[in-house]
Order: structure tokens, then sequence, then C-alpha cells
């Protein structure tokens, strides 16, 4: 049951949007802030690390900290110690929910939002929780009792909850909904990315498999994300030339080059993946908290018809023979990025939103 402390009215109706420190939790919440009526003034409250103050500052919208610590894989000492650092991590949000007059919160995950969730339960101000993963995180489980409502990005995610869901899809950004894969090229471009921190084992396993292919007499040229360092020393021990970098802002520009990606299962990343209609190999994280990465590649491929393997399922052979059919069958493309392009929701975004205001218009 809602506390029925509410706020002092103010004349502006603030949106607060609680995300934690992954691109995963912030790029969505951006998007989200993006497509609000500038009269309500979106804040961002969570986790400020350097890659959310990086993304926050480019997006030009406020990022505002508050004291939070991980509970999810911890020692027992680590989760005593997050829960009296949730404890005051609230009692800052609810003064910083006070102070900028805030009429909705909205969670994006990432256990930065849990202290903000349970301060807007306390204030009496409406919470709206978004979940973009097939399988719910820590912080959204835990404030599922506290919601008003729960937006999935997947149909997978929304039995476990007991707060009424509505399928929204995942919000992306404007620029990546303007790109349209078109390929093969040759030589075949491949985009390999584990996300906003990285794969380490996509940095070590997959040149040799791409060696492979160049072996089978197919160029390529390949655009690298992950940890720079690993995956230089892999490619150069297989001869082939790569682009590396840890991490890029413009994804739609890597998108729009590439004819094939090997990817991490972040939600987002398939999302993106999905709206561009780009063939994609999938290998979910094996650190990836409740194996939910696992979760997200197999719906994915359930719904898509693309090839995905678990870490330790890893396949050169066949994999390869999947990369070599793209590069060589211009309608096996065409035909895995129809396949692809059934899972896109392109106005996910605008459901988003539509699901916030009607939330903000019901509190009166």
């Amino acid at each position: 049951m809602r506390p029925a402390t509410r706020p002092a009215s103010t004349t502006r109706a603030r949106i607060a949007l609680a995300c934690g420190g992954t691109a995963g939790d912030v790029l969505p919440a951006i998007t989200v802030a993006d497509g609000l009526p500038a009269s309500l003034d979106p804040v961002l409250v969570g986790d400020a690390t350097d890659l959310a103050r990086r993304l926050a500052g480019e997006s030009g919208h406020r990022l505002l900290a508050t004291p939070a610590a991980p509970f999810a894989r911890t020692t027992w000492r680590g989760k005593a110690r997050s829960i009296g650092v949730t404890v005051a991590g609230a009692i800052a949000a609810r003064r910083l929910l006070r102070r900028e007059g805030v009429r909705l919160v909205v969670g994006f995950g990432g256990y930065a939002s849990v202290p903000v969730g349970m301060a807007a339960w306390s204030l009496g101000i409406p919470l709206v929780l978004f979940e973009a993963n097939a399988v719910p995180g820590t912080a959204n489980r835990v404030l599922d009792r506290f919601a008003d409502r729960v937006l999935v990005g997947t149909e997978a995610a929304a039995t476990a909850f007991r707060t009424r869901t509505v399928l929204t899809g995942i919000p992306l950004r404007r620029d990546v909904l303007r790109v349209a894969a078109r390929g093969p090229h040759a030589p075949l471009r491949v985009l390999v990315s584990g996300g906003s921190f990285g794969s380490p084992f996509l940095d070590v396993q997959v040149p040799a498999l791409l060696a492979r292919v160049v072996a089978a007499g197919h160029p390529i040229e390949v655009r690298h994300l992950g940890h720079s360092e690993p995956a230089r020393a892999a490619y150069a021990a297989v001869g082939i030339q790569a682009s590396v970098a840890p991490y890029v802002s413009d994804m739609a520009a890597e998108y729009a080059r590439a004819d094939v990606a090997i990817v991490a299962a972040g939600a987002t990343t398939l999302a993106e993946l999905a709206a561009v209609g780009l063939p994609a190999i999938v290998v979910p994280l094996a650190a990836a908290a409740r194996d939910h990465q696992t979760r997200n590649a197999h719906a994915f491929a359930a719904a898509t018809g693309m090839p995905w393997c678990r870490e330790g399922e890893w396949d050169v052979d066949r994999l390869a023979a999947h990369v070599i059919t793209l590069a060589t069958s211009p309608s096996a493309w065409e035909a895995a990025a129809a396949g692809i392009r059934r899972l896109a929701r392109p106005d996910a975004t605008d459901a988003v939103i539509r699901a916030c205001l009607d939330a903000l218009e019901a509190a009166g």
C-alpha cells in the first residue's frame, strides 16, 4: 500500500529517470528523456559511472548521483554494506526528489535505481519500471512490489512480475532507427561487440573464427569493440588486421558499416540489430547476472532464427561456415536480415513515453 504523504506541488511536472551505470541502463533512459515534452524537464538519477556521465553529457541531460552499492554477486559482508548504502541512498534520494519537484519516477534497472525507487514509494510518487531483459534484474525484482506498472522489452519478462506489465519494446536512439543494413559487401564487413563493458571471451575467440573465414578465401574487414590489448594480440596472432576500440558512442555508424555482427546478448544490442536488420551470431556473456544474457539470446534466436551459442559451446567450424554462407550468398543474407527484422519495434520509445505520461496523468 502506497504511503499517503506527497511532496509539495510545483509549477513544473518533473520526471526522474533512475538508472544504473551501464549503457544498457543509461541509453534507454536518455532516449526516453529526449522524447519527453520539454515542459517535464526530465532528469537522470543514479549511478554516476564515467560512462554514464559521458553519455548524459553528450545528450545534454543532467545526471544526479545518489549513494548505491551492488547486492547481487557479492559476499555476505558486501550484501550487508549494500543494504546500509541503499538505506542512505534512499534518504538522499528523498531529498533530491523533493528538491527537484519530481512527480513520476521511471526505473530503468541497475542497483542504483533501487534507492530512488524506494524513495519515490515513500513519498507517494508513482513509480514505473522498465525491464529490457528476458530475465528481470535484481533491482527491478526488488522494486516490483512498489511499482504502479512495469514496461517490458520482451514478452519473456512479463510473467516474472506481480505488477501489471505492458509490452513496449526497447527504446532506441533515432540515429540507430534510421540505419538499414545493406549487404553483403566484398570484403565482408564484420562488427564484433561485447557491449559497453566488453566480452573477454569474444576478444580472444573471434579472431581465430574469422581466420577460418579468411583461410577459406573470403576477405574481411573487422571492427572490434572490446578490451583493446587482448583483442589486438589475438588478431595479430592469426594475422588479421582489425580496427579495435574499447567503446564508441556512435553505434549507428558501426551498424551502417557492417554486413554481419558477432555480439554479446545485451538486450539493447539485440534490439538495435533487429531495428537495423543486421544478421548476427549471438554469444551471451557467461558472467552476466542471473545468466540473463542466455535467456536474451534464446528468446532472440527463437524469434529471428539467428544462431547463438554459449561460451562453453563455441563451435568454430559451424560458426565460420555460417559467416561464409552470409558472405557468399546474397539470398541467405537477405533471408537472415528479414528474420531479424521480425523482432524490430521502432515505436518502442513512443510506447514507453505514452505509458509514462499516462502514469503521470493518473497521479493527478
